[in-house]
């Protein structure tokens, strides 16, 4: 007898009604009616509906074309046609392009924009995207970063398919913790393919087309040449062109951030990074978030180098660093480290007296141009260089003058700094000095 499939199962089913789901099991029991046959059904909802023997043997049919009304049947999600679903643009930087279709244009994609399967991605030399999922999985594509999304699918209210293509550039996926087979997600390189379920991890391609790995939370299974690596939390692989997965190695530990300040008065911003065995070079990065989505500054130096970010605005801002060894594997990151930079408002430029000037008597007077931003100057006269010894210490100066008087004979350090209308004090001119005799 042959059997007919509900009209009203059909629409549960691809509206993801909550009793058609198992989520535990990952399958869907269907209830089957007059009028129609299990190949018919697998038609329906099958993405293969070739596998109709794989449904006929797990439902232990020795007849597939005899099934009953109300007999139940067990479908494995995986195995299910997908919805397709689409991703939303959670943030953008720079110019990131997308293209709809691999033969169509190239355009500009815009914040809060969905862009679903079949589409392509690129970014800028200073582009930087976030496509984050309903199921909270998020990628993030760093600048000059070119990746198609193969498939992107729903198989359920907690069962997604996602398969990238990333043929050149760097990414950081983060995924919700999976339970069971509920989700499948793989990025496809030209060296490897990178499989996981509930992760944290970095890809980056080379123009070289060699693919490193690197997981800060959870698995990866790296497969390349017909094998495949366990990459566990912590470590790293690369992969080169035609050549099997190395071995997976432990990523080098986050190094310290060496004269690091919290705030900067003055630009640029300087710092070096700790000593760590192994390795050959060390990223640091400025960004105006603590997720270092929004980064401002990127830059790779030897043990040693100094790290100088110039032209940076007025903000708050984060600093991190980390290793990279010799095979290019990118280390854990430091923790965040908070800094504020805060250049204005500039030091006056001093007028009088000029460098070294000589006095006769007891009396100076002292002048600097007026600075944007400024409400009111800070004036200190020291009879040392260190300024310990403050003979004029005047922080309530309206005006760009000031006149000292009864200064006795010897050499004297001075400086002045601006204030702002919060009571900010930027940072101090050049120490100068003047004679008086």
């Amino acid at each position: 007898m042959k059997m007919r499939i509900s009209i009203l199962l059909f629409i549960a089913l691809f509206v993801w009604g909550p009793s058609i789901w198992a989520d535990d099991s990952q399958t869907i029991e269907v209830v089957v009616v007059k009028k129609d046959c299990l190949v018919n059904i697998c038609k329906k909802f099958l993405e293969d509906p070739r596998k109709w023997r794989k449904i006929a043997i797990m439902n232990r049919l020795p007849n597939p074309d005899l099934i009953f009304p109300d007999q139940k049947l067990i479908f494995p999600v995986d195995l299910l046609r997908g919805t397709p679903i689409e991703g939303e643009v959670t943030f953008i930087k720079g110019n990131v392009m997308t293209q709809e279709k691999e033969s169509g244009d190239w355009r500009a994609l815009r914040l809060n924009e969905r862009v679903g399967q079949g589409s392509g991605l690129k970014t800028g030399d200073e582009g930087t995207i976030e496509i984050t999922y309903e199921d909270r999985a998020a990628l993030l594509l760093r600048p000059n970063t070119t990746l198609k999304i193969n498939k992107a699918a729903s198989k359920g209210p907690s069962h997604f398919i996602r398969e990238l293509y990333l043929r050149s550039g760097r990414t950081i996926s983060k995924l919700k913790e999976a339970t069971g087979r509920s989700s499948q997600f793989e990025i496809h390189s030209p060296s490897a393919i990178i499989a996981t379920r509930g992760t944290v991890f970095r890809v980056w391609v080379d123009d070289q087309a060699e693919t490193r790995s690197e997981v800060l939370k959870g698995v990866v299974g790296v497969e390349a040449m017909k094998q495949t690596v366990e990459v566990n939390e912590g470590e790293g692989t690369l992969v080169r062109a035609n050549e099997a997965p190395h071995q997976p190695r432990k990523l080098l530990s986050a190094p310290g951030l060496i004269d690091a300040k919290s705030i900067y008065k003055t630009v640029p911003l300087k710092f070096r990074s700790g000593g760590i065995e192994g390795a050959s070079s060390f990223r640091g990065m400025l960004s105006r978030d603590s997720d270092f989505k929004d980064v401002v500054y990127d830059q790779v130096v030897k043990p040693g180098e100094i790290i100088e970010i110039a032209g940076i605005d007025d903000g708050a801002y984060f600093l991190q660093i980390q290793s990279v060894d010799s095979d290019g594997l990118e280390g854990l990151p430091s923790a965040p480290l908070s800094v504020k930079v805060r250049v204005n408002p500039l030091p006056p430029y001093l007028q009088t007296p000029v460098e070294g000037a000589e006095y006769r008597g007891n009396k100076v007077e002292f002048k600097w141009l007026k600075v944007k931003d400024a409400v009111s100057y800070h004036l200190q006269v020291a009879e040392d260089r260190e300024f310990s010894s403050l003979v004029i210490d005047k922080d309530t100066i309206k005006d760009t003058e000031y006149t000292a008087t009864s200064l006795g004979v010897k050499t004297y350090f001075f400086r002045v700094s601006s204030i702002a209308v919060d009571d900010y004090e930027g940072a101090a001119s050049e120490n100068q000095t003047c004679v008086m005799g």
